[in-house]
């Protein structure tokens, strides 16, 4: 039978690897929220980088080719805002700089600062509910831009980024043109 200095010394070990394990998981957590912050920084720095430096135009009139527009406005549904498709065609490059400095670097160097201090903060916290409740709070943070953009943009700023055609990641024509030997072939070289 153990003394009982070496049984609250044993639960006193427990207790603690518990609690570090505990610290972990929430810690975890609170990365994998402030991960997600990260892709979407790599995302607009990708962007900036694939999109021409040009000034074309992102909006577009298009009727379908197969009937009249009334046709089409009464057989789909659709308003004439329907009609108008958006797409990222390409940014001048002083509009790319003043991204980069101005909206790039800054997100990126809030997200270095928050999950630097926010994982010591987490260290520091003594008691397991005040580590989840600042897990959760610290990872609120990152999610204020989001929040902002939802309140207080229009609903026509709303209607534009929620309809704005995909970037293309590469050009599929090429490949889509080969035979069945010529892409065996690149394949094979």
């Amino acid at each position: 039978m153990q003394s009982p200095t070496r049984q609250v010394l044993t639960l006193l070990v427990q207790s603690s690897v518990l609690q570090a394990k505990q610290r972990e998981a929430c810690i975890f957590i609170f990365m994998l929220a402030v991960v997600e912050d990260l892709n979407d920084t790599f995302q607009l720095a990708r962007t900036l980088w694939k999109v021409p430096t040009c000034a074309d135009s992102w909006v577009s009139y298009s009727v379908p080719k197969w009937a009249s527009k009334e046709d089409v406005k009464r057989v789909k549904g659709w308003t004439e805002l329907d009609l108008v498709k958006f797409k990222v065609a390409g940014i001048p490059i002083h509009w790319k700089v003043l991204n980069f400095f101005f909206i790039l670097l800054p997100k990126f160097a809030l997200w270095l600062a928050l999950s630097k201090s926010g994982v010591h903060y987490l260290m520091e916290t003594a008691g397991i509910v005040d580590l989840i409740v600042n897990s959760l709070a610290l990872a609120f943070v990152l999610d204020v831009d989001e929040m902002v953009f939802h309140r207080f943009s229009s609903t026509l700023t709303k209607h534009i980024i929620s309809n704005i055609e995909d970037l293309p990641n590469f050009d599929t024509e090429p490949t889509e043109k080969e035979t069945d030997a010529q892409a065996l072939q690149r394949y094979i070289s």
